[in-house]
């Protein structure tokens, strides 16, 4: 591989964003399982060509014309989650998050007579939404969002993961707010391996536990138990499913990388951080995370180091996992 002096200078912006990548990189998993399970059931939605249509005018910067496709949508079924949903769906793949927020701050209060899951979904799904506009340590209203859902469905583990997940990347450090996301945490990882909720927990359960293995470790880092965030993060690479998303896989090492540093495991750190950079090479976080490593007591410049793959533990395709697709 090429050195480190090829790797281009990390976009500031992004590397402000990127601690959400874990829930960016699935949340349109999450909204398009979500609407499979209401479609599932007895809600009829409007047609998705109107969708199909609408993502293509905002990605012409037509919003006007795709909002009159949203509303003539709406209009027929002005209260189903499944019609909204579609709307966020669409707004998200468009990367339309303000106009995403709109409509899904109109859906909790116009579905709020809906069944509890039908709010908690679209709370949910608004949490993650708020996640593209509002940046850490200062999420509030993705948080408040995601209480919302969690009060909502308490015992819905992936409105649980997100909730908990919210909570640790927004804390400083030890506190009620970590406390609290390690037992909603906790409390999720129990229920999808011992009693799924519902078919998306049932299909996708490998991927989700590792999803809230992964936040369940970043929560112990912040609440200082560096030893044990170790050990449940390294036991999440084995747990996700082959041909995971390298923008997930890296979120994971990131998180490796700051617990191993953290507990004093430069090496570990080095390698995790390595890892996190090979699957994305733009990773603003990871880059700044194994610079701080190179860093010589009371000199400002780095030392040198060319390490731009994985050490020891073989990246992507080639991590050994105990789980299957």
């Amino acid at each position: 591989m090429s050195d480190r002096s090829e790797v281009p200078p990390p976009d500031p912006a992004k590397g402000k964003r990127e601690a959400m990548r874990f829930l960016f990189s699935l949340a349109m998993f999450l909204v398009i399982a979500a609407v499979a399970l209401w479609q599932s059931r007895t809600h009829t939605s409007p047609l998705p060509i109107r969708f199909i249509r609408a993502q293509d005018q905002l990605q012409h910067g037509k919003e006007a014309d795709a909002r009159k496709e949203f509303d003539t949508a709406l209009a027929v079924r002005p209260d189903d989650p499944v019609a909204f949903m579609n709307v966020l769906e669409t707004c998200v793949l468009a990367k339309s998050y303000k106009l995403a927020i709109e409509y899904g701050e109109r859906a909790v209060k116009i579905c709020d007579h809906q069944p509890a899951e039908d709010q908690a979904n679209l709370w949910r799904t608004l949490a993650e939404v708020y996640t593209f506009v509002e940046q850490t340590p200062h999420q509030e209203r993705a948080i408040h969002a995601a209480e919302r859902a969690h009060q909502l469905a308490p015992d819905d583990n992936i409105v649980a993961n997100t909730y908990g997940y919210l909570l640790a990347d927004n804390a400083a450090g030890p506190g009620p707010q970590i406390d609290t996301a390690i037992t909603v945490l906790k409390k999720a990882l129990v229920g999808l391996k011992t009693a799924p909720k519902n078919v998306i927990e049932v299909t996708e359960g490998p991927r989700l536990i590792a999803m809230t293995e992964d936040s369940y470790g970043w929560a112990l880092y912040k609440n200082g138990q560096y030893a044990d965030a170790i050990t449940t993060l390294c036991s999440v690479i084995a747990d996700y499913p082959q041909k995971t998303e390298p923008d997930v896989l890296k979120v994971t090492y990131y998180h490796m990388g700051m617990a191993f540093a953290a507990a004093g495991e430069t090496a570990q750190a080095r390698n995790a951080f390595s890892n996190a950079i090979f699957c994305d090479p733009q990773y603003a976080e990871a880059i700044s995370g194994r610079a701080a490593l190179d860093v010589k007591p009371g000199n400002p410049q780095l030392a040198p180091n060319t390490d731009r793959g994985s050490v020891s533990t073989p990246p992507l395709g080639t991590i050994p996992t105990n789980k299957k697709n």
